[in-house]
């Protein structure tokens, strides 16, 4: 008894966090033997581990040799991580903290009500995790080519049901749900849309987090995959780091950071439609892929093909006067930026 609680005190003494500790004193109330239950969790998760590191090698390679094999390779590069027991534990701690005294008809809350060494596994979608980066934004539908390609996605699982929705079968390798589109302007909404209306979790981004996450199980292990931009990356790095670790400073200090932080949301979005500029002006395939989906528009479109020729002649004149005062625009965007930066107001 003395030791399970003197291991919880120093758990919790470890994250110095109110918010925490209040966490844990509403999950204790809600699940008997809390702690003792998560002790038998994480004793079992580090037992484990040698598997999950076995499934998330299989995943990587089934990945990188696919992006390999096509033309135009288009991963920059693959991050990867098996959560640690003490992250593990505060997501339970958390999860369990949402729980209503009494339960009630909500499944995706209600199920941590039940979790254990014997099952949470299944109820954690993110114990191993996989990041692929890519330059340009278009890249993305590149990638979800290729794990549409890898896994079985014919019918996702309601993983509400979480019994049902987890198989353990060494042959399966399939997306369990349906993926998520997380967007910081609504003009990316078409975008995924156009790949299919019922493919895509669409959801608006509150923090301007820009993402795609696929949960998937293979042979029994379930895994996050998420995919987004260089740029991107960026802000999510700053933002986790200035904004979602410090749960303790002050309010003026986090409202401060999060403004900050949704600046340089903004920029990175700029930077991307810089990029993507670049792209244009280059002939990278990116633009190349563009203009084939324009010639696939216009073959459906009602102008006949005279007026199209018409339109073709002035099109190269009126692309570099767009482009020219695209990048005027952008240069003085840069000089007035350098400016704020360096005091200046003028």
């Amino acid at each position: 008894m003395g030791s399970s609680s003197d291991a919880k005190e120093k758990f919790l003494k470890k994250y110095k966090n109110i918010q925490l500790e209040k966490d844990f004193e509403i999950a204790e109330k809600r699940i008997p033997d809390f702690w003792k239950k998560l002790e038998r969790i994480r004793n079992h998760y580090e037992e484990s581990k040698d598997s999950y590191k076995q499934a998330l090698s299989g995943i990587i390679d089934e990945i990188s040799k696919k992006d390999m094999n096509i033309d135009n390779p288009v991963i920059h590069s693959i991050r990867y991580r098996i959560k640690d027991v003490d992250s593990l534990t505060v997501k339970i701690i958390k999860k369990c903290a949402r729980l209503p005294e009494h339960p009630q008809n909500n499944p995706e809350i209600e199920k941590y009500r039940e979790i254990s060494e014997e099952n949470y596994y299944q109820m954690i979608t993110d114990l191993v995790g996989i990041r692929i980066l890519i330059r340009y934004r278009y890249q993305w539908q590149d990638v979800h080519s290729l794990i549409w390609g890898i896994f079985d996605h014919s019918q996702y699982q309601d993983f509400e049901d979480w019994k049902n929705a987890y198989s353990a079968d060494p042959a399966k390798k399939y997306i369990v749900e349906k993926p998520k589109a997380y967007i910081k302007q609504e003009s990316d909404r078409s975008t995924y849309e156009a790949i299919g209306k019922n493919i895509f979790d669409i959801r608006d981004s509150d923090n301007h987090y820009a993402s795609i996450h696929y949960i998937i199980n293979r042979s029994g292990t379930l895994c996050e995959i998420q995919v987004r931009t260089i740029f991107d990356e960026a802000w999510c790095e700053c933002n986790h780091d200035f904004v979602y670790k410090l749960n303790n400073k002050r309010n003026t200090d986090k409202n401060t950071l999060e403004s900050l932080s949704k600046i340089l949301s903004q920029h990175t979005t700029a930077a991307e439609s810089i990029v993507s500029l670049m792209c244009d002006l280059a002939g990278h395939p990116s633009a190349q892929k563009k203009s084939s989906a324009k010639t696939s528009n216009d073959k459906n479109s009602k102008n006949n093909s005279s007026a199209k020729a018409h339109s073709d002649k002035n099109n190269s004149s009126e692309t570099f006067l767009s482009v020219q005062k695209r990048v005027d625009q952008l240069l003085q965007t840069g000089s007035f930026i350098d400016r704020l930066l360096n005091g200046d107001k003028q």
